[in-house]
């Protein structure tokens, strides 16, 4: 008797798998015949077909996702390929397997020696910075202290009489996928101007993450459009009380006739490091909260004189170009508005530029102060020194108003009134 079976990863379809070495139907010579004794074809053969479920269904990691099965059946040599979802990268491991002879899948890599064994299939984790820091695009320009106002337009024409609107933004940290974000409040002596104060971190193009406004943590449903808007970092204004109004020269020598000045500007404070103008005039209103003393300071590369309340408590002249700091004694404050003025001209004996004829010569100007608990033992009127005092910082924005007046186109108003004719 002879037995046929398909071998391997093959299955039997039709044709006869057993036969018997017997007698012809005369009875005289040998013949293969059937079990049943039927007749057996000339050459006896058994037709197989491929094990289309050689191995079981595959199931890539849960953290994967299957990109394709070809053929789409698990059979003996079939193969598919695993990749990582959006908002996700690979952590390990192969993205192709192969369905061996053993009836096991195995990771491309390490080949169908069973001795080898497999590699692992892909493994992926979440991308925690798949939507990028969300910022605003005037963040990436850096536009120097002293170039406020009319001086902001470094490379162009300038403009003159033109006050620059002092913003900060609130950036949101780079997120993974479906991260909810909300955005801080605005500083001190700043107000909201535009920006969505809540974000979710969404599928975006190129493959890449995008901020998009939430809505009670759901990305927002806009009807008729595909995708929802991208969304916009919170913006916070400076109020537009604050602030240092700043009459600007050419010439020098000229500050007791505002006429003579090209224009006036707001900017946020007394912090000037470099300027087109040879002379200024700041004006402003220093707010005092908590009464107390206070000890001014004045770093300057040129001259100036510091007035407080229409007196001089502070008069100055650097040597030459390099900078110099000047402060007066400590004099007490009580809680209120302080007139506050300083006049500023860059030193006519000075160049425009260094002594290696190329380094421009900065019009610096800052204005300092620090509280103090007593006055000094030995208070001079005022000293000269290269290092600003200890504790002493930029006089800030928000105590500081350019005037209890308007001020021609700033900050700008609308005001609604009804139509007398009606």
């Amino acid at each position: 008797e002879v037995r046929f079976e398909c071998a391997g990863a093959l299955l039997y379809s039709l044709g006869q798998t057993r036969l018997q070495c017997a007698f012809d139907e005369q009875g005289v010579a040998a013949a293969w015949r059937t079990p049943e004794g039927g007749k057996a074809d000339v050459q006896p053969t058994i037709q197989c077909v491929i094990n289309r479920t050689w191995c079981a269904q595959p199931e890539p990691p849960s953290s994967a996702r299957m990109l394709s099965f070809d053929p789409p059946w698990p059979e003996r040599g079939a193969a598919f390929r695993m990749g990582c979802a959006r908002g996700t990268r690979p952590a390990g491991g192969l993205g192709v397997a192969h369905c061996r002879e053993d009836g096991q899948w195995c990771a491309e890599g390490q080949g169908r020696n069973e001795m080898l064994g497999c590699a692992d299939f892909l493994r992926c984790e979440v991308e925690e910075e798949y939507c990028p820091e969300l910022t605003v695009p005037s963040a990436e320009r850096f536009v120097p202290a002293g170039f406020l106002g009319t001086d902001v337009d470094m490379e162009g024409p300038k403009l003159e009489h033109q006050t620059t609107t002092v913003t900060t933004w609130l950036p949101i940290a780079a997120a993974p996928l479906g991260a909810v974000r909300a955005s801080r409040p605005c500083p001190p002596s700043f107000r909201r101007a535009h920006g969505d104060s809540a974000v979710v971190c969404a599928h975006g193009e190129d493959g890449r993450g995008a901020w998009q406004p939430t809505h009670r943590g759901e990305a927002m449903p806009q009807p008729g459009l595909v995708d929802v808007p991208s969304a916009e970092c919170v913006v916070c204004e400076l109020d537009g009380r604050f602030g240092v109004r700043r009459t600007y020269f050419s010439v020098l020598g000229k500050l007791y006739d505002r006429s003579e000045g090209l224009g006036t500007d707001v900017v946020p404070n007394i912090d000037q490091q470099m300027s087109d103008y040879d002379a200024a005039l700041f004006e402003s209103y220093l707010l005092i909260e908590e009464a107390g003393l206070y000890e001014f300071s004045v770093e300057v590369s040129g001259k100036f004189l510091l007035s407080l309340d229409r007196d001089a408590i502070l008069v100055g002249r650097s040597t030459g170009g390099e900078r110099e700091v000047f402060w007066a004694a400590a004099r007490r404050l009580e809680v209120g508005f302080h007139e506050l003025n300083m006049q500023y001209e860059f030193d006519p004996v000075l160049l425009d530029v260094d002594l290696d004829g190329e380094t421009p010569v900065p019009r610096l100007l800052r204005l300092l102060w620090r509280r103090r608990e007593a006055p000094a033992p030995t208070a001079p009127a005022s000293v000269v020194a290269t290092e600003v005092p200890e504790g002493a910082v930029v006089v800030p924005v928000g105590v500081l108003y350019h005037g209890f007046r308007s001020f021609p186109g700033y900050p700008r108003v609308v005001d609604l009134v009804n139509d007398p004719n009606q």
